[in-house]
């Protein structure tokens, strides 16, 4: 008798839920109205490497596909290069996950988890390693098409060897919007 009731229970959640996020036919056309459909950004990034043991300085790209007005897929990549201790290193990383969006007149605030790989390079030796990130951000609406990422800033570990790099990454740039 318990089982029916926690499995009815559990149906009428997943119902509720479902009819919460599935809008009428009109709330779906104004709100396609309201967000991009896509994003595009472009930027520089600056990355503190191993808790602050050294600097690097590059560029980033990255993509978004809506969904949703506050939920989407974001895609980044980038370049990072630097130098510590009379060496130079390089890290170029790719990384997907989800994205919440909180959408304004004038601001966009997003958070997101990404993980994905990445590939350093040190004093002649290079190695993969699996890459994950976490952070948010802050974008100024310039108009409908165009928008300025104030700062994005994230938590970035980059392991392999055994060991997790500790990294902190803010990016600035701009970001095209497709609707």
């Amino acid at each position: 008798m318990k089982k029916t009731k926690i499995v009815a229970m559990g149906g009428l959640v997943i119902f509720a839920a479902f009819l919460l996020f599935l809008p009428s036919a009109g709330e779906a056309q104004s709100a396609k109205e309201t967000y991009p459909t896509s994003e595009l950004f472009a930027g520089f990034r600056y990355q503190s490497i191993a808790s602050g043991q050294a600097n690097g300085y590059g560029w980033g790209l990255g993509g978004a596909w809506n969904f949703h007005r506050n939920f989407g897929l974001a895609v980044e990549g980038g370049g990072v290069y630097g130098g510590a201790s009379g060496g130079s290193f390089t890290i170029h990383d790719i990384l997907i996950g989800p994205r919440i969006t909180l959408r304004g007149e004038y601001f966009n605030v997003f958070v997101h988890a990404l993980a994905g790989g990445a590939v350093v390079s040190a004093g002649g030796l290079a190695g993969g390693g699996f890459e994950f990130a976490g952070g948010g951000g802050l974008d100024y609406n310039i108009n409908k098409n165009l928008a300025w990422r104030i700062a994005q800033v994230d938590y970035v570990g980059i392991s392999g060897g055994g060991q997790i790099l500790n990294n902190i990454r803010a990016q600035t740039g701009v970001v095209f919007r497709f609707h």
